[in-house]
């Protein structure tokens, strides 16, 4: 997707329906995976089963496929490890979803950037820190023309956001200027940054999302706006991820009313299950629901769509049968904008 394509009405535009989650998919093959390494794991002992795990949800249906490098971060693979191995990794993990890709030209391919100091701990959050990791994979992950676009992922405060997307910003437009040097004047396309908050549920209203940090989401987003951080040219989507599916809802509702007016996608790919509880990343690993079945939580996704989201997928615990689900739910949308009322996963 261009930058220009977010400025036409949601309406006319194909739903981008995402993949799921890489990690928890790994170890469902029995393939290399434990805390802390996460699925990070798998690019050292086992590429392989990173090629076939992309290829698994794009044979489900998916339009567009994350690179496996949420965890190749000091966070999961540790300082030395990171900067011995970081930019090796990342290189081969753009390789993976490319070759897994092959001659898909209306996939996708997302540069996955998680929260640099941690998962689910923005307390942790330090801007130098976070420079420093960037700054040491961004060259290989943002000069790939493999890379259709870059997410950051499971962002839990406005104070993330805003590092990001100006530190984002500032790179996409070097990188692009610095393409256009080398082209004879041909301009190079800026690509897109897409932007995905984690959620979590208010104490005693447990359908009402906030960050982590306790702001809202349009609290968040107006602040970002303000400052001219969000554009549909620059920012042409903004979900919610890594969350509990019953929050999706009313974050696709809040986030909707707030950014559809700029052009600007939503959407969501929530988890099979709630986040850990903080501090427990690297710590506590999470078992899957299996109540919320992959019809069941497809079926879910629909109220979504109704909202007004045109980019789904899933989070951690979510494999290919529930993308093949959803895939189904995407073309009946298409179909129809008449949507019933959809059974609740309670």
């Amino acid at each position: 997707m261009t930058p220009s394509a977010a400025n036409t009405n949601d309406a006319n535009r194909p739903f981008i329906l995402l993949d799921g989650g890489t990690g928890r998919e790994i170890q469902q093959r029995g393939g290399p995976f434990r805390q802390p390494e996460w699925s990070a794991l798998a690019l050292y002992e086992d590429p392989d089963i990173v090629r076939a795990v992309h290829e698994s949800f794009l044979n489900a249906g998916s339009t567009a496929i994350t690179t496996n490098t949420y965890a190749l971060v000091p966070y999961h693979i540790g300082s030395d490890r990171f900067r011995k191995d970081a930019p090796r990794l990342f290189s081969l993990a753009i390789s993976l979803a490319a070759e897994a890709k092959g001659d898909r030209q209306h996939v996708q391919i997302l540069g996955s950037i998680p929260p640099v100091c941690g998962s689910y701990e923005p307390q942790s959050f330090d801007e130098a820190t976070a420079k420093s990791i960037l700054d040491w994979f961004m060259p290989v992950l943002g000069d790939s023309p493999l890379v259709d676009a870059y997410l950051l992922e499971t962002v839990g405060s406005t104070r993330e956001a805003r590092f990001y997307l100006q530190y984002m910003q500032s790179f996409v437009k070097a990188v692009a200027e610095s393409l256009d040097s080398l082209s004879n004047g041909t301009l190079a396309r800026e690509k897109p940054v897409w932007l995905s908050f984690c959620i979590a549920s208010h104490p005693g209203a447990t359908q009402t999302p906030h960050l982590l940090t306790g702001e809202t989401l349009t609290q968040a987003v107006h602040a970002l706006i303000e400052e001219g951080l969000l554009t549909a040219a620059t920012v042409p989507v903004v979900l919610v991820n890594c969350c509990d599916v019953k929050l999706v809802l009313n974050a696709v509702q809040e986030l909707h009313a707030v950014l559809s007016p700029l052009g600007i996608r939503v959407g969501a790919y929530p988890n099979a299950f709630s986040i850990p509880p903080p501090n427990a990343a690297n710590h506590t690993l999470r078992q899957v629901d299996y109540n919320v079945t992959p019809g069941r939580w497809a079926a879910t996704a629909k109220s979504w769509i109704n909202a007004g989201a045109s980019v789904v997928g899933g989070c951690c615990g979510v494999g290919p049968k529930y993308i093949t689900a959803l895939a189904s739910v995407v073309a009946q949308s298409k179909e129809s904008t008449d949507v019933d009322i959809f059974e609740t996963l309670d």
